[in-house]
């Protein structure tokens, strides 16, 4: 409102006594406004910027950024009416640059621009050297301290004073202004640095070095030793860094014995090292990790890692402890798997078909691990013929067959994935006499869903090797001593056994078994005076004689030139592979001629009914009839397949050749033929005794007991 008008108003208020209220004038609203960019916007080789100016701008906003990453490097800004800026001071460190510019306003009647659009592309390619940090400092403890200049990245140089001999250097990150150089030093004397300033090897040069510092009497100081080691299920090993190191020394061990496996090097700095080089057999492992120094100043050893197990072939899933559920108290142990788990990782390792549980266990009580039929199911579809459950504890490692499982399941009418599988062990805490070790009890049973026992396997259509821990004995001589299973009724019969000793004495039997029980090692040394030192089945003679296979005769002789029937080689077959009684009921016969209560009834009826023995026609078997030396390699070419399925079947040409090596070959009936041959490839039939083959002659005891003997040998049912 103007003064005159708000006076007339005032005086009319008064001349008429009312209040005079001022009427309301508006007033014209002014609109700021948005300046235009700059235009023609370009970026000079000498790194001036130039543009077209503005009218009404308060200055100018230069935006600077780098070309190959579109990165903004740097804002700047030029006075009012200006149409150029000089960037050449920051144009040194990048290869490529283009800029934008806005026109400022002063905020009130006018507003900046909009970026204008970029500039052309300037490359630089010139080179600056960069220059030196000034002189460092050097501490007693070791530290070097400098000034930071441009850089991308220092390197110090550690030299011995008075000679000005370079010991040592370092490259560092860049902008790191100190460092301790103790780990350079080889051992106490003066010494001095200088520093280096690194460029990039394109724009920035190295710059010279800087002044030498003052010398300082330094001492080697040991690196600490790295620490978390650890080892991963993939054969990695890693560790934390420790600093100042020139690398790190990576050591393998075996953690059964504690022995070296290996060593690695690492680079500078590394966390990481791939082992599988060094890690190439199934087994259980551990590292230890060294810092290493410029001198003597190597780290010690870290603390081991971690203890990991390894099963590297492609068919074997091995179950983890954490993967496993334990139970326990001070008689028994009871372990279930972790199924969702279990499950998930077979559904990766899909070329797995063998199941491996491996724990440490009490070496004494009883063990039991649970296996669902589901895992069972699951890993023995995938190759029905081979696969297994792997068990290895503490008191006992055993194979069990999974088809076995199946045919166990069938027989009882029952699915196996409704069903458990029961592997137990369990040894006594005592040996009783004449056993030589604790007995020790294997079981597999079947439980139902309240893990009641529906089914046990007592026969099994395959060995199983049950190896169990027998002596730390160093000095045992194992030859003396003999496998056997206990009965019920503490009776004992022998089976095959080998034994094996490791190299800190410690010996382990497995007993070779067509079914479960009990089982246990007796000593039994026997020698004969008539097999002298020479004979040629002497070892032959004495070893099987220790397994209780044959015996010799109540003078202490054995007669080896005696010829021996055919219902007692039907004997010795049977005891030399350790099988289970098969003979029928009483009162029923197989053979005519073979009488239920002869000493020999049960044996060749066992050796009848499962294919090692035959009869020679009209229901007879001829128990008494001398055995030729032809029928008896039938007899063990037989106990051989079946004992060993996968015994590959000779060509007519290999036949042939093997054949030949025998003198009186052309004697030989034809159905013996394939088998006198398969026991030539077998070396059962030794070259004394392939010398001395007559296929129709009676065959002595001698020959029996040597060709036994290396049927078992070819078999690893002994040592």
């Amino acid at each position: 409102m103007n003064r005159p008008t708000f006076l007339a108003l005032l005086t009319a208020s008064v001349l008429f006594g009312s209040t005079a209220v001022p009427l309301a004038v508006p007033v014209p609203a002014y609109a700021a406004t948005t300046l235009t960019p700059p235009t023609n916007v370009q970026l000079n080789p000498d790194g001036t910027v130039l543009w077209m100016p503005v009218q009404n701008n308060s200055g100018y906003t230069i935006y600077l950024y780098d070309a190959s990453n579109n990165t903004l490097l740097k804002t700047l800004f030029a006075g009012t009416n200006s149409n150029s800026y000089s960037l050449t001071s920051l144009l040194s460190l990048q290869t490529a640059y283009y800029v934008k510019v806005v026109t400022r306003g002063n905020g009130a009647s006018t507003l900046d621009s909009s970026p204008s659009s970029a500039s052309n592309v300037l490359s630089i390619s010139t080179q600056a050297t960069l220059s030196p940090p000034k002189t460092p400092l050097l501490f007693e403890n070791g530290v070097t301290q400098w000034t930071n200049v441009l850089n991308n990245g220092y390197q110090v140089n550690l030299y011995h004073s008075p000679s000005n001999t370079l010991v040592g250097s370092r490259v560092l990150p860049k902008d790191v202004t100190s460092f301790d150089v103790s780990a350079l030093v080889p051992g106490t004397a003066q010494y001095y640095v200088k520093v280096i300033a690194l460029g990039d090897g394109n724009q920035m040069i190295n710059s010279a070095e800087s002044s030498s510092s003052a010398p300082m009497t330094l001492s080697t100081v040991q690196l600490s030793a790295p620490s978390k080691p650890s080892l991963s299920e993939e054969r990695v090993a890693s560790w934390t860094n420790v600093p100042n190191n020139v690398g790190y020394r990576i050591t393998v061990y075996n953690a059964d014995n504690d022995q070296i496996v290996g060593f690695a090097l690492a680079s500078k700095d590394a966390q990481f090292y791939d082992v599988s080089k060094l890690i190439t057999q199934d087994g259980t492992y551990y590292i230890r990790v060294s810092a290493l120094g410029v001198s003597s100043n190597a780290s010690p050893d870290s603390p081991p890692s971690a203890k990991q197990t390894y099963y590297l072939a492609d068919d074997v899933y091995y179950v983890k402890p954490e993967k496993l559920v334990t139970t326990s108290n001070s008689t028994l142990t009871t372990v279930e798997l972790d199924v969702p788990n279990v499950i998930s990782d077979l559904n990766k390792k899909t070329t797995a078909y063998n199941l491996l549980v491996k724990l440490d266990t009490p070496k004494q009580g009883m063990f039991q691990l649970n296996v669902p039929g589901i895992v069972v199911d699951k890993v023995v579809n995938r190759l029905p013929a081979s696969s297994t459950l792997r068990l290895q504890t503490g008191v006992g490692n055993v194979n069990v067959p999974l088809n076995e499982l199946v045919n166990l399941a069938k027989k009882s009418n029952l699915s196996l994935t409704d069903l458990t599988a029961q592997v137990e062990i369990s040894q006594g805490s005592a040996p009783s006499a004449p056993l030589s070790m604790n007995p020790v009890t294997l079981n597999v049973k079947l439980l139902d869903k309240s893990n009641k026992e529906v089914a046990r396997l007592t026969d099994s259509s395959t060995y199983l090797s049950f190896a169990v821990p027998f002596t730390s004995d160093p000095y045992v001589d194992v030859h003396m001593y003999a496998g056997v299973r206990v009965s019920d009724a503490n009776t004992y019969s022998p089976i095959p056994a080998t034994f094996t000793t490791t190299a800190d004495k410690q010996t382990s039997v497995t007993f070779h078994y067509q079914g479960t029980g009990t089982f246990g090692v007796m000593k039994k040394e026997l020698h004969f005076p008539d097999v002298l030192s020479t004979h040629y089945a002497k070892n032959s003679i004495e070893s099987l004689a220790s397994k209780m296979v044959i015996s010799g005769f109540g003078d202490g002789t054995f007669r080896p030139n005696d010829t021996v029937t055919r219902a007692q080689f039907a004997t010795m077959l049977v005891k030399s592979l350790g099988l289970q009684d098969k003979s029928k009921p009483a009162g029923t016969q197989t053979f005519t001629d073979v009488q239920p209560d002869a000493w020999y009834n049960s044996y060749v009826e066992t050796a009848f009914y499962t294919n090692l023995i035959s009869g020679v026609g009209d229901g007879r078997f001829a128990p008494d009839d001398k055995i030729t030396a032809q029928d008896m390699a039938v007899m063990v070419a037989r106990a051989l397949k079946f004992a060993d399925p996968t015994v590959p079947q000779l060509s007519d040409e290999q036949q042939t050749a093997l054949l030949a090596k025998i003198e009186r070959r052309f004697e030989m009936a034809a159905y013996a033929s394939p088998a006198v041959a398969l026991c030539v490839s077998k070396n059962i039939l030794s070259p004394m005794t392939v010398n001395s083959f007559s296929p129709t002659v009676p065959a002595d005891r001698a020959m029996a007991a040597d060709m036994l003997y290396q049927l078992l040998k070819s078999l690893n049912f002994t040592n």
